[in-house]
């Protein structure tokens, strides 16, 4: 670490990243100091992954059930244990900052940075086959110069870092948070019916539409999707890093903790939700549960019109034909 500016501190949390965890942390490693891994009980080979890196600082988080606050303390509580000052970055492990941070005039601005700014980017999604992005320019709160003051969160998708409202901020435009998850798209799928499971069993009050909408917005084709520009990603090529390939396995540990939350509390527990895309009970087969029947289809003829309106509305939620339609459904308690 250069002794004239704070230490830069990757905060990653990780539960079976295998996947896409060698590239973290080999673009991690080119920025950071310290890359700090919480991770939560993974059996695909992610910690030993982690252990071949010199810059990771590995943890375990041993709580068996999914607590995003709890772990995304344990890394906060983790990195203020080094000495000096941080400057933390929270990234999750299929996000890479964009490789011009080398070269931008804005690394320079955060360095400089004061304690207490919150540093925020636009996030960029890759596309399956890595041949197109899509740039949302409504800012993220990435991370924090630190200055020690307290974390709060909510259960799910809360903050990363500590988070000052009244407090300064830096935006940055020119570099980018690439997000990985698209290109694995039966993943994202999978991991998107997890949530909305959680979602069920954590805000039982929360509309099967709001949640709908919410991790299906990648649904429709997208018409802000552009080449990736080459100054994103050949920064770390020229470094040997491979920017442009995915490991798809076809096998994910998400499946079988929503097939765990379906033996637990039955299939009917979640029939308002649109996780029925796939055939639960040869995917109960392939993970050895017993009595797979059990994991059938349990929608009434309604709620599969419901998701078949959800889908077909998605495009274009706002047409006046589908506000009718929806407000008549949340009045009826969906």
């Amino acid at each position: 670490m250069n002794s004239s500016r704070p230490n830069l501190i990757c905060l990653t949390p990780v539960r079976n990243e295998a996947w896409i965890l060698d590239r973290f942390l080999q673009c991690a490693s080119t920025w950071a100091d310290h890359i700090i891994i919480a991770d939560q009980q993974s059996d695909d080979g992610s910690r030993e992954i982690a252990a071949r890196y010199p810059k990771v600082r590995l943890v375990h988080y041993t709580a068996p059930d999914f607590s995003e606050p709890e772990q995304r303390a344990l890394l906060l509580a983790t990195a203020r244990q080094i000495p000096g000052q941080h400057i933390l970055i929270a990234l999750d492990a299929d996000e890479m900052l964009s490789s011009n941070f080398t070269t931008s005039p804005e690394w320079t601005t955060l360095l400089a940075a004061p304690p207490g700014t919150s540093l925020w980017f636009e996030r960029a999604d890759i596309y399956p086959f890595h041949e197109s992005i899509a740039v949302y320019h409504t800012p993220w709160h990435f991370g924090l110069v630190d200055d020690g003051q307290a974390y709060n969160s909510t259960y799910l998708h809360g903050p990363r870092v500590p988070q000052d409202k009244h407090g300064p901020k830096l935006f940055l435009t020119d570099i980018k948070v690439l997000h990985y998850q698209y290109t694995d798209w039966t993943r994202m799928k999978s991991k998107h019916r997890r949530y909305e499971v959680i979602e069920t069993l954590k805000y039982p009050r929360r509309s099967a539409i709001s949640i709908y909408r919410m991790y299906h917005h990648m649904d429709p084709p997208n018409p802000w999707k552009m080449p990736v520009p080459r100054a994103w990603v050949e920064g770390y090529e020229l470094q040997g890093i491979d920017m442009a390939s995915t490991k798809i396995d076809g096998h994910y540990g998400t499946d079988r903790q929503v097939l765990q939350e379906m033996e637990k509390h039955g299939a009917r527990r979640f029939a308002r939700q649109a996780i029925w895309d796939i055939d639960w009970i040869d995917l109960a087969r392939a993970h050895g549960f017993a009595s797979p029947e059990r994991f059938a289809d349990p929608r009434t003829r309604f709620e599969k019109w419901f998701h078949g309106w959800l889908a077909a509305s998605q495009p274009h939620p706002f047409t006046f034909k589908n506000k009718v339609i929806n407000k008549l459904l949340r009045w009826a308690g969906w």
